[in-house]
């Protein structure tokens, strides 16, 4: 008897014959999916300006990322005195409004390049219920301001679908060729409350099938489906019962790069997982001989990544940024 269910139908994705560059956007969800290529060396660009989790929010961010004229309107000075933006995470701040913009659009340059030499576009969303600050709009972070300068509405699927359009004809002027995948993240939004959490991933989940379609090489990957019905057990969510295991992310991330995988990028996606195991490997002693692996993990990425990739590798994994 078969006591699991087959995901047979996400096999008919689209091949990356090559390791390319996998571009990520959306929920913490997807920062989690980038990490776990980013262990087998995969080149992996992630969300630029941090988590966001709305269709609307995302939208936001995606129009801000490729503009070409910087829009400031969503800079504020927060209660602490550092200036932020409304659409990134609170970590990216400064003391003035022009080193914050300076920051940001460095950020921006480096997505819309990543954008551009993408193989693989993943994006996932994770609630419609977005907020709205007075002045700036929709948000993609409250950055812990008084509640009195929001108010918050609960997108329709019809709202959401359309906000996820026009995210794609965006990606699609910088990017016409790589398939792009929506998920739906399986992070539970219980600040509502458990009923509205799947209220929620229902409008979002028709949304997005009004929206995938193979011919237009936009695609559903069941992310959320995985971790409902293939694991459905509480184990596989940490201690906050909100976010998967790592053990659940890996499960997932396995699904996803074998239904992507032909077999030159599984053998590639292998050999990484072994490199990344021996950088990092730290020696028991100080003193150690043991050699340097930077050098031969160079050597093998330069053998199958994209030349374009390989010039700014140093965005596009962690053991070129150290």
């Amino acid at each position: 008897m078969q006591r699991y269910t087959a995901f047979s139908d996400i096999l008919e994705f689209p091949r990356l014959q090559k390791p390319g560059l996998l571009v990520f956007g959306g929920s913490c969800f997807a920062q989690n999916i980038a990490a776990y290529f980013e262990q087998a060396l995969w080149p992996v660009a992630y969300p630029p300006l941090g988590a966001v989790y709305q269709p609307k929010a995302l939208l936001r961010q995606v129009q801000w990322l490729l503009q070409p004229i910087p829009e400031t309107a969503c800079l504020f000075c927060g209660q602490d005195g550092l200036w932020r933006s409304w659409l990134a995470h609170h970590k990216l701040a400064e003391s003035s409004p022009d080193k914050v913009l300076q920051r940001l659009l460095q950020k921006a340059q480096i997505w819309q390049e990543s954008l551009h030499h993408a193989a693989v576009i993943c994006l996932t969303v994770a609630h419609p219920l977005t907020w709205y600050e007075k002045e700036a709009g929709p948000v993609a972070n409250c950055h812990k301001e008084p509640a009195a300068r929001f108010t918050k509405k609960f997108c329709s699927e019809e709202d959401c679908a359309e906000d996820l359009r026009t995210i794609v004809q965006l990606i699609r002027g910088v990017n016409s060729r790589a398939p792009i995948f929506f998920t739906l993240s399986p992070v539970r939004y219980l600040a509502e409350g458990m009923v509205f959490n799947f209220l929620g991933k229902t409008r979002l989940r028709i949304a997005l099938d009004r929206l995938c379609r193979p011919e237009n090489n936009v695609w559903y990957f069941p992310a959320y489906e995985i971790i409902m019905d293939d694991l459905r057990d509480y184990r596989y969510y940490k201690d906050d019962m909100l976010h998967p295991t790592d053990q659940a992310v890996h499960y997932v991330g396995g699904i996803f790069r074998a239904a992507l995988s032909a077999p030159a990028t599984d053998e590639f996606h292998k050999q990484g997982v072994c490199w990344m195991k021996r950088w990092h490997h730290k020696p028991f002693h100080n003193a150690s001989t043991a050699l340097d692996p930077k050098p031969e993990i160079l050597k093998f990425v330069q053998q199958h990544w994209p030349a374009e990739v390989l010039r700014h590798k140093e965005h596009f994994n962690v053991v070129f940024r150290e």
